[in-house]
């Protein structure tokens, strides 16, 4: 099916070498074309558009004015902004309104593959309401505890980069927007940034305070949902982070890929934050529906909303411009999917929750998962899972211990 995206710029020229730069894919998308605000909400009015990508410094109505409304009135829309002013203040102008954000001059191939990539999350989530929902979506759940000691860090005439990033690596919300904001074309770092001790240090401490004070890029705020512990789902996280650095440890991987892996793990539930944050009433029927123990989280998830906390997940860190080992970790984290030999973040994340429920007591009226061994097969690892499981175990048993001592819970 043709996608359609809508650019948005005050400069006829820059609308013109957008439409010569992007002529190889009229037949994949439908391209409209708006030289100001009021004419791009005007256009979508009247077309339903999968994309819109505005500049930012325009007369009258800007680009995040333009974006804001574009949240408000079409939800399901991916927002982006292509833009060539660089100043950091402005960034902070469009981060929340925005999903992802590319700096002019953009490298053709570098517009291409961002669209793409955007336009492919869509097939993770089948159902229009749910797209609608997470692109609505600017607040996910910090524990008020991690947030007021970050920001007493922060504070500090020299903050340890170190404590900060220690702080933001239990907290799945922080993490994930942290993420977001640092892998975003705008800062033009190489590569992708997957710890947030990396990102702290590629951003600064100067410019992590201008960008707290003019985003909100980290606040408190709670969810009341009956049955639902963010506390145990920051644990949970945690402890499946630990699980899959341990594994990726195991098996000799380098240390930028262990902190990948356990990267992964942290984000693989954020979309049980998605869904307990923004639909309290469904996520407490869904909880009811396990209390017998005759399905799983997927089952009844699926029977309530249409959709897995997995698929909602995925989609937003997508959204976000997380990598595709982030997305397809937490997309695959109950069933990895096409197994090829060798071990990746999903497999191990698949693994690290499962052997993670394996050693909590769980209520014995709710359904437990069990890691099916014909993935190892598959991968070749099945012989690696005993000890994996006994390096899990003692990875795990640090952080419960750790945690006991924790003077936030």
């Amino acid at each position: 099916m043709t996608k359609s995206i809508l650019f948005v710029d005050d400069d006829a020229k820059i609308l013109d070498g957008l439409r010569r730069m992007l002529s190889e894919k009229r037949r994949e998308w439908s391209m409209h074309f708006a030289a100001s605000g009021p004419a791009a909400l005007e256009i979508m009015a009247s077309v339903p558009m999968d994309v819109i990508v505005t500049d930012m410094r325009m007369p009258g109505m800007d680009g995040a004015e333009l974006l804001h409304k574009v949240q408000q009135r079409h939800p399901g829309t991916i927002r982006m902004v292509l833009s060539g002013y660089s100043e950091k203040e402005f960034l902070g102008q469009s981060f929340l309104p925005s999903q992802q954000y590319l700096s002019k001059p953009c490298p053709k191939t570098l517009l291409i593959s961002t669209l793409t990539n955007a336009l492919k999350s869509r097939d993770l989530l089948s159902r229009t309401s749910l797209r609608a929902l997470v692109g609505s979506i600017s607040r996910l759940p910090s524990l008020p505890a991690f947030y007021e000691q970050f920001s007493e860090e922060l504070a500090r005439g020299e903050p340890s980069i170190a404590k900060l990033g220690s702080l933001i690596d239990r907290d799945v919300a922080m993490t994930a927007k942290l993420l977001k904001l640092v892998n975003s074309p705008f800062f033009g770092f190489p590569g992708k940034v997957l710890n947030s001790t990396e990102a702290l240090n590629l951003l600064g401490v100067d410019l992590l305070r201008s960008l707290i004070l003019t985003l909100t890029l980290f606040d408190s705020c709670t969810v009341a949902v009956p049955g639902f512990s963010l506390r145990l789902l920051l644990d949970h996280s945690l402890r499946t982070a630990c699980a899959a650095g341990r594994i990726a440890e195991m098996e000799g991987l380098p240390d930028k890929a262990c902190k990948e892996y356990a990267t992964a793990g942290l984000l693989h539930d954020v979309g049980k934050l998605v869904i307990a944050y923004n639909m309290a009433e469904a996520y407490a029927e869904i909880i009811k529906r396990l209390r017998d123990g005759s399905k799983s989280l997927q089952m009844a998830e699926r029977e309530v909303l249409g959709a897995t906390h997995a698929e909602m997940g995925a989609y937003m860190l997508q959204l976000w411009g997380l990598p595709d080992s982030v997305v397809d970790a937490a997309l695959l984290h109950h069933a990895p999917g096409v197994i090829e030999p060798g071990l990746n973040p999903a497999l191990a994340v698949y693994c690290a929750n499962i052997l993670d429920r394996e050693m909590l007591v769980i209520h014995p009226g709710y359904f437990k998962p069990e890691l099916d061994p014909a993935y190892l097969r598959h991968a070749g690892l099945d012989q690696r899972l005993a000890a994996w499981g006994q390096g899990v175990r003692e990875s795990c048993m640090r952080v419960q211990d750790d945690e006991a001592q924790d003077p936030l819970r």
